[in-house]
């Protein structure tokens, strides 16, 4: 939400900053290639950092057909993002959150569906020879009538955090 902002104060931009040897940061930029005058967001980056998971903002769509695309490092650029299909997927909300493991081999979704036990829920998706499988219900043990939202796995994929108004708790 930055003037400089492509698509202006209104829309979100992806920038970035390089690490320097002393270990201070340098000066923050917009991420050229990958920017447009929708939202843009990263959602996940592979181990090597060569692949970048982004909202799918592109082929003017801006949030008509809710997702995600998917850009390669081509050595200091980044390629057009491309839509990543996950078959059946429709979220019917405004919001919803996606993240894409390490080893890029599950991506958690957080949405109202039409299979939404309540106002959000857990998802996920595999990736199986090459593909992506039809998001899966997380079922009633995660999921409550409230929202549950902001999913991430650990390193390791083997503990799952996520937000929740449905569960006893800070959130």
């Amino acid at each position: 939400y930055d003037p400089a902002a492509v698509g202006g104060e209104t829309d979100q931009d992806i920038w970035f900053s390089k690490k320097g040897a002393d270990g201070s940061y340098g000066e923050c930029k917009p991420l050229k290639s990958i920017n447009n005058k929708y939202n843009n967001a990263v959602l996940g980056l592979s181990t090597s950092g060569s692949t970048m998971y982004v909202l799918n903002a592109y082929e003017g769509k801006k949030d008509f057909v809710k997702g995600l695309a998917v850009s390669n490092q081509n050595g200091a650029e980044w390629s057009s993002p491309v839509e990543l299909e996950i078959p059946t997927l429709d979220i019917e909300g405004d919001y919803y959150g996606f993240h894409v493991n390490k080893t890029e081999d599950v991506i958690l979704i957080s949405y109202l569906g039409p299979n939404t036990k309540g106002l959000e829920d857990l998802y996920f998706s595999k990736k199986q020879g090459g593909v992506w499988t039809a998001p899966v219900n997380m079922g009633s043990v995660l999921n409550t009538t409230g929202f549950e939202i902001s999913p991430f796995l650990s390193k390791n994929s083997d503990t799952l955090y996520f937000s929740s108004n449905g569960h006893g708790g800070l959130g």
